[in-house]
This record gives C-alpha cells, structure tokens and sequence, in this order.
C-alpha cells in the first residue's frame, strides 16, 4: 500500500488544519506568535530557555558534546538524567534552521501531526469508515495538545513515540515481521528513556506479546518476547550506564513516579 493514499492525505490535510487553527489560536492568545523568530539566546518568556531545560540541553550538545553543560553559566549541572531523544532533535533542528524559538515550535507541531496519523491508523482497525477520522482529528485538535506546541517539553514528543510504538505492534501482530517487533521494542526502549515509569508497563506488554504468538509455538513467541525485552534492556542498560559514568547515579530521572499526570 503507498505511503499516501486518498485517506492518508485527506486525513492529514484535516489535521494539519485543525492542529493548526487550535496551535495558532492559543498562540496569538498567549502572544507566542510573535516570538516565532525570536532567539533562544533573547527570548522574551520568563523562563530562560537556553540555561536550563530541553532547549539547554540541545544547546550544550551542539557545542560541547554533552547534554549537561550550562553554556550561559559554564560548568556542569546534573539535568540530564532521563534519555536524549527530544534534546537530540531540537539540536539537529538548532543546527539546520538556526537557534531561534520557532524550531521548538515547528518540531513540536511536528509530533503533534505524528501522533494524530498514529492514532488514526490504530482507529481504523477498530472503526469503519471515516469514523477512524475521528480520533486522530481529536489528537491533532485537543487543545491541552495543541497548547504544548508552544512549550519547550518533550510530552509531544513522547506521545508521538508511544503512539507509534503501540502502532507498530498492531503490525508486527498483523504480519509477524520481525523488523516491526524490533522497531516496536527500539520505540519502548525510547519511551521508556524519556517516561521511565513506563518501566512498569514493559512486563504487560511483554507478556502480551508472549500469549498473541503462543498459537504459532513455544519457542517462537519466547523468541519474540525475549526479543522485545532485550532490545528495551540494551537501550536502556546503555543509557543508565552513561549515568553511572557521568552522573555517579544509575536513576533515569529523579522526578518521582508521575503515573497520572502527563505521564504520557
């Protein structure tokens, strides 16, 4: 099936369209707009962006290679503790377009329209029709969603990472294609990276992993199961090895267990 069909670019259209009516509507509300252009270095919010935070992060990693470093201060801070995904990104978009607030603004729009098609894909499994429209359209149209566009946070970014993630499980069940398994497991792995009390969650969908396949043999599913888990295991284990080394601490983050709430 092409990439872009009829439904996938209609379904896009509309949500680009209601993701950006919400998105902009809130940010002219918030007078955000007009900061699109704005350098992180001399941005006009309360918060400075590029001493503390993602956005400092992604900053010290251009610059100096690692994700802790407070380059308005200088010398070391302990922030970096939970995985490098969304600050690896916003680098990568800082050193394309250049370190202004809009990049943030873009890249999160960007997750936000991620994690609609997403959720309209796994819809239409269950739904017939257009209905399947709808709740990707209610993701992209959200404003709790749309409001974060214009926050320097990672939560787009990681409901764009669940999201596909659970997406490409329901294709690894409907093919049995390891290379959707393995992408499943490097998306948790990821997930986990940035939301670590995911963790709780890996053992339920390891297991569910083991009971769908069960029906073709013993060993087949344990395979699969022990191939979702180690690839979860290594990206994690790398990582919490880097904390070991750099931050004397093998915590993925200090924040608390926050199941609840944006715990995306």
């Amino acid at each position: 099936m092409a990439l872009f069909n009829r439904p996938t670019t209609l379904f896009l259209l509309l949500a680009l369209c209601v993701g950006a009516s919400v998105a902009f509507a809130i940010g002219f509300a918030q007078h955000q707009v007009e900061t699109f252009s704005e350098s992180v270095y001399a941005t006009s919010y309360e918060s400075n962006y590029d001493e503390v935070g993602f956005v400092g992060q992604a900053i010290s990693l251009m610059h100096t290679g690692t994700l802790n470093f407070n380059w308005a201060r200088g010398g070391y801070v302990d922030q970096s503790q939970r995985g490098p995904v969304y600050s690896f990104l916003l680098a990568i978009g800082f050193t394309v377009v250049g370190e202004y607030l809009g990049v943030i603004y873009v890249l999160n729009f960007i997750f936000l329209i991620i994690a609609a098609w997403a959720t309209w894909r796994i819809a239409s499994r269950f739904l017939p029709g257009w209905w399947a429209f709808i709740p990707g359209i209610a993701v992209s149209g959200f404003w709790g969603s749309a409001f974060l566009v214009w926050v320097p946070s990672y939560e787009l970014c990681v409901l764009a990472i669940a999201l596909g993630s659970f997406l490409l499980l329901v294709k690894f069940f409907e093919t049995e294609r390891l290379l959707f398994l393995f992408l499943t497991g490097c998306g948790f792995g990821l997930w986990v990276l940035e939301k670590p009390q995911v963790m709780y969650f890996v053992p339920v969908i390891t297991l569910y992993i083991f009971y769908r396949a069960r029906f073709l043999s013993f060993q087949r599913s344990a395979r699969y199961a022990v191939l979702f888990l180690g690839l979860i295991a290594v990206i994690v284990g790398v990582w919490m090895a880097r904390n070991y080394r750099v931050l004397g601490t093998v915590q993925l983050g200090g924040g608390g267990h926050s199941i609840l709430r944006r715990a995306t």
